[in-house]
Formats: C-alpha cells, structure tokens, sequence
C-alpha cells in the first residue's frame, strides 16, 4: 500500500506523497494554479488566513488556499 498525505486545497481534497510542498499539493491541484503562484501572482495562506511560503512541508490535514492566481475550484477526483 502506496502512503499518501490527504491535505485540502480550496476545500478540494488532494491526496499526495509524504514530505510534499505546498507547491507539490498546489500542482497535483491544478498546475496552473502552481505556475501562478512559481511567476510570483498570488500567494497561497493556511486554514487560519496566515501567509505560508511554497517550499513549506504539507502535513495530513493541511488546509491551504491559493489566493489571487484566478484559482479554480476542481470537482473531486477521488
């Protein structure tokens, strides 16, 4: 069995590997979201609205919004 991270995106349940970034979570989401955010539009904040950087490590229950990218909400994949 494959160990996954569940973290949520925009209140979008994304399943990634362990020791992932906030960008890893942001591009299994959507990449265009993530090269947004890498070109320096928007920024991404955590479930209590606090700024956090991209390289920041994800943790199983992470809540992370992409703010200012146009980002899009994604029906469920899984």
């Amino acid at each position: 069995m494959v160990e996954v991270v569940r973290v949520y995106i925009n209140e979008t349940a994304v399943s990634v590997a362990p020791g992932s970034t906030v960008l890893d979570a942001v591009r299994s989401f959507a990449s265009e979201d993530a090269a947004a955010l890498e070109s320096g539009q928007g920024h991404v904040t955590d479930g209590a609205g606090r700024v956090i950087t991209l390289g920041e490590s994800v943790s199983s229950g992470s809540i992370i919004r992409v703010v200012g990218t146009g980002a899009r909400k994604r029906q469920k994949a899984d």
